[in-house]
């Protein structure tokens, strides 16, 4: 007959043949990776901002995360334009309109958690940069400011709106 095994705190089970595990044994069991977050399908940003995308899984052992390209490549770092962390979070930082690259911001990323238990890969995540613009519309106020070339514009109206939004995807 098989011996049964109490709790044990330590999470040391006695030497014996043909013994059940207790639930607090089976937390030691090594799994494969699955995703606690998995990112969103769509991530859209202004230059101005920048923006970052987050994957966390968990895993015993626990799983290295990495993003990939749509080609199946790890995306690696481009300084000052995509900066992959090790804790999961891929990163777009701020940058200049003149440092637009379709490659890194208008892309396909997927993450991949892996151990030697497993792989895993989250959805598409559709990436988007564009820059962000100030609209407004004047009738009675002398002045009005141009946010993008910050000049001073003349106009004789009353400020009906202002909108920020994506006036122009690269």
């Amino acid at each position: 007959m098989p011996a049964t095994l109490e709790p044990s705190l330590s999470g040391n089970a006695p030497e014996s043949s043909g013994a059940v595990a207790s639930p607090l044994l089976l937390a030691d069991v090594n799994h494969g990776p699955s995703f606690i977050a998995e990112p969103p399908h769509r991530v859209e940003f202004s230059n101005g901002s920048g923006g970052r995308v987050d994957c966390w899984a968990t895993g015993r052992p626990a799983p290295v995360l990495e993003w990939l390209l749509a080609d199946g490549t790890v995306a690696t770092p481009v300084p000052r334009l995509r900066i992959p962390q090790p804790n999961g979070s891929l990163v777009f930082p701020p940058f200049p309109a003149e440092r637009y690259r379709h490659d890194v911001h208008a892309a396909l990323y997927r993450c991949r958690a892996h151990s030697a238990q497993g792989t895993v890969l989250s959805r598409d995540v559709h990436v988007r940069a564009g820059e962000l613009l100030l609209f407004y519309w004047c009738s009675s106020i002398d002045l009005c400011f141009n946010r993008r070339s910050l000049t001073r514009e003349s106009h004789s109206s009353t400020v009906m709106s202002l909108i920020y939004t994506f006036d122009r995807i690269f």
